[in-house]
């Protein structure tokens, strides 16, 4: 894996790699770095048909969000300035790490509330 994530434009020596099992679609990997924390995804291709369009697409919206100072995904490109890497016959993308929390399940009523209000957000600002 680590040939994978070394085609990656980032600085920094992997320390560790952890399987995140809680997602439905990709394979995800939290890769922990001596400088920083990296999430590495193998893009389904059963399910995203167009790898290249789906990578733009998310290169142009996280592009204009970070130009409206809104918080969004930082994608890391590859060392040839690619959106994603193709290893294999497979397709794996990197981001920068966001500190967060997933809830599977939410009986708090203020949590969706925050949530619909952070959806909104973010399609107001695509708007």
């Amino acid at each position: 894996m680590k040939s994978i994530i070394y085609q990656f434009n980032i600085k920094d020596v992997v320390i560790d790699i952890v399987e995140n099992n809680s997602g439905l679609i990709n394979n995800t990997y939290l890769v922990i770095g001596k400088i920083d924390k990296y999430i590495l995804q193998k893009i389904n291709k059963s399910i995203f048909l167009n790898p290249d369009e789906l990578m733009i697409n998310i290169d142009l919206v996280t592009s204009y969000l970070n130009d409206l100072e809104f918080t969004t995904l930082a994608l890391i490109k590859s060392k040839q300035g690619h959106l994603y890497v193709l290893y294999e016959e497979e397709y794996w993308r990197m981001y920068k790490y966001i500190q967060s929390v997933t809830f599977k399940k939410v009986d708090n009523i203020r949590i969706v509330s925050e949530s619909a209000k952070q959806l909104a957000s973010f399609h107001k600002n695509l708007y």
